[in-house]
């Protein structure tokens, strides 16, 4: 947790994303149906379709800037996203949840965060790279699979951008 928080990212655990705009859900409002962020440019392919993101927990941006580290939201809920939680006055935590008061709105369920390194002497730009997905499902075999969904191009380019690396 404190080494993404120095990347300015954090995650939100035992709470999950919803989004209750039909059109942005497969089946139930917390699998995401969604298409990514376009504040990055992968230099991949121009269309993924829909991203499933099953599950999501949100994936908070705590800063745009600082000390020379930027952070891009990759997936948003649509305006009319809300998280929810345990209900807390029951016994089976996960049984029921309830949303979170203040909630409503649009939330990231996943980030990059990316550092650059100036070499002066070989006139070269590096760069560093952190990741943050909000659902860990969105990376199991049988969605990647899934030829409805863009979930397996879309991570071979975020993997190839992340480390630097082009081609087939």
């Amino acid at each position: 947790e404190a080494f993404i928080n120095e990347w300015g990212l954090s995650v939100e655990t035992g709470q999950i994303v919803y989004d209750n705009d039909a059109n942005h859900q497969y089946s139930h409002p917390s699998y995401l149906l969604m298409t990514p962020e376009s504040s990055l440019d992968l230099e991949g392919s121009e269309d993924y379709g829909y991203i499933l993101i099953p599950e999501a927990n949100p994936v908070d941006i705590l800063f745009e800037t600082r000390s020379g580290v930027t952070t891009y939201p990759l997936f948003k809920t649509s305006e009319q996203g809300a998280i929810y939680k345990p209900d807390e006055e029951k016994e089976e935590k996960w049984g029921e949840l309830v949303q979170v008061e203040g909630s409503e709105g649009s939330h990231c369920v996943g980030a990059l965060a990316q550092k650059v390194f100036n070499d002066n002497e070989e006139q070269k730009s590096y760069y560093s790279n952190v990741v943050v997905l909000g659902s860990g499902s969105m990376i199991v075999q049988n969605v990647l699979e899934a030829s409805t969904f863009g979930n397996a191009k879309y991570l071979v380019d975020i993997a190839r951008y992340g480390t630097g690396t082009t081609g087939v």
